[in-house]
């Protein structure tokens, strides 16, 4: 049963193609293009060739990272939600919840359409992530050099790495997907949903500007607020697993000199959002349930 309600949510998601174009596979186009241009300039030209023997080209443990690093950013998670919102709104504007419902419960029908929205970016990621790490190994064979070292160790920790790049994009999908689903509950637009999700998610970032202003006016420091938004913990957790330090979040100073705060420990941020996914789901599945969908 799980398995058709899958393949169908798939099929829907893929069967909007501008969406699914613009917002998602868009960034493996565009890197297999680029590389395959590349190849073919490497090919006719030796000049280019022997620059990048000359130049610096990233080993494949990081260069097969370099997709994850363009979505886990805000830029990222603002296509993300863009995507997401598009793909719920859809389901109201276009009646089709209402064809489901009776064969399957409210909440096995959000949970698989949750799964499967992240699934599909997450399969158009791992895509993008493929094509630029062996595109920067066809650059090394042009110019004869090495991909860097690979053994063992270097392996385990680049597949620990990757999996929890991959799971960070998921999580940021899940957010950016209930943001998406509470508001396409309320508009019923694709287009309103669309400018809503943006904007929450920009004002993920946003409540620094009142947070300053209240301190320049009432000397009252409330930044420590900054450090429970999911945007802040997403990219601690990302500095965290690339840099091997955490992001320090904006402060006040102290007595006129700038220290950066000290950021979140990595396990404090994974809490967090945990808190944020399992509050968020739980609100959307409570509000999923209890509305009509059926007219």
């Amino acid at each position: 049963m799980y398995r058709e309600m899958f393949a169908g949510e798939w099929k829907k998601i893929a069967g909007q193609r501008w969406a699914a174009l613009l917002f998602v596979w868009i960034a493996p186009i565009a890197a297999l293009v680029f590389f395959g241009f590349l190849a073919v300039v490497a090919l006719l030209s030796p000049g280019f060739r022997e620059e990048l023997a000359d130049g610096t080209l990233p080993p494949w443990n990081d260069a097969f990272l370099y997709g994850w690093l363009m979505v886990n950013n805000e830029f990222g998670r603002y296509v993300i939600a863009a995507f997401t919102a598009i793909v719920f709104a859809g389901e109201y504007q276009w009646g089709t919840w209402k064809n489901f419902v009776p064969h399957r419960t409210r909440t096995s029908l959000l949970l698989t359409k949750f799964f499967t929205v992240g699934a599909f970016t997450i399969t158009a990621w791992t895509a993008m992530s493929l094509i630029v790490g062996i595109g920067f190994g066809l650059m090394a064979v042009f110019g004869g050099r090495s991909y860097g070292a690979f053994n063992g160790e270097i392996f385990r920790e680049f597949i620990g790495t990757y999996g929890l790049q991959m799971a960070l994009t998921f999580t940021a999908t899940l957010i950016a997907a209930c943001y998406a689903a509470l508001t396409a509950m309320f508009t019923r637009s694709v287009l309103v949903s669309f400018f809503v999700v943006i904007v929450l998610t920009i004002l993920e970032n946003g409540i620094l500007l009142p947070l300053f202003l209240i301190y320049g006016f009432f000397d009252l420091d409330l930044l420590w607020l900054y450090r429970f938004v999911p945007t802040y913990n997403l990219a601690n957790i990302n500095a965290w697993l690339t840099t091997g330090t955490g992001f320090s979040p904006p402060g006040v100073g102290d007595g006129g000199v700038y220290v950066p705060p000290e950021p979140n420990a990595l396990g404090l941020s994974l809490f967090i959002i945990v808190v944020w996914v399992v509050a968020l789901l739980s609100v959307t599945l409570w509000q999923f349930r209890r509305q009509d969908i059926t007219t």
